[in-house]
């Protein structure tokens, strides 16, 4: 069984906490005020000082990821899950795929459908939803507008923990 450990629980928070400013920030029209410049900064510099490189990974057509944390990518220490942010553009899809570790998928923006073994469930922002490891999964954005969600694996995900179809 995982426990959470209370640094688990604080990267959760800081991450959820990070994620709805940005979304907040991303929806005001004029490009931001001061008040958001400010924040933006902050989240900048806080990426700064802590060595995160947020390499953008295309995963699919018009699908990408970056990942926040992983101990095999970034902040190689004794952190064992990982998060990343992924991105679906109006009407993508990320293809069939298992993964042996269990996930949580966090959704921040907008509406869209994730299958978990040929069973359609309708995501909202807002929504967790817990995949069972080595579960039949799919995403699928057929939105109008992007669907951004953070997928927090554990064990940490690797390239060998995932099986596409």
């Amino acid at each position: 069984m995982t426990y959470i450990t209370k640094n688990k629980i604080f990267t959760l928070f800081m991450l959820l906490f990070i994620s709805s400013i940005l979304v907040w920030c991303q929806n005001k029209e004029n490009g931001g005020n001061n008040n958001e410049t400010k924040i933006k900064n902050v989240i900048l510099s806080w990426a700064v000082q802590t060595n995160i490189n947020w390499e953008s990974i295309s995963i699919a057509d018009n699908v990408k990821l970056i990942n926040l944390f992983n101990p095999d990518i970034i902040w190689k220490n004794n952190i064992d899950y990982s998060i990343a942010h992924i991105v679906m553009k109006t009407w993508s899809i990320i293809p069939s795929r298992t993964v042996s570790n269990n996930e949580v998928q966090y959704y921040i923006k907008w509406s869209g459908k994730l299958e978990i073994n040929w069973k359609v469930i309708i995501v909202n922002a807002w929504d967790s939803i817990f995949v069972p490891k080595n579960s039949k999964q799919k995403n699928i954005n057929d939105w109008t507008e992007d669907l951004e969600f953070l997928s927090i694996v554990d064990p940490a995900w690797t390239p060998e923990s995932e099986k596409r179809f």
